[in-house]
């Protein structure tokens, strides 16, 4: 679980996920799900940067929502 910068906290989930404590990030691979209350995003390749709480989607994540569909970079 991640809170994202609105503090709602949100669930990611993903088939690879691999910790480097060296460089204090993780990254998940695979297929990456977010989902809140308000969103669902899917994704290939994630990256978490703990010391920065910094969330960086990589290549075109497709956007969910009410009413809403988005994709871009």
């Amino acid at each position: 679980y991640y809170m994202n910068p609105e503090n709602k906290l949100t669930k990611v989930t993903a088939p690879y996920i691999k910790r480097y404590l060296n460089e204090n990030k993780t990254v998940l691979e695979g297929g990456v799900i977010m989902e809140d209350s308000d969103f669902t995003i899917l994704c290939e390749k994630a990256t978490f940067y703990e010391k920065e709480n910094n969330f960086i989607m990589d290549e075109y994540p497709l956007i969910f929502g009410d009413k809403l569909f988005l994709t871009g970079e």
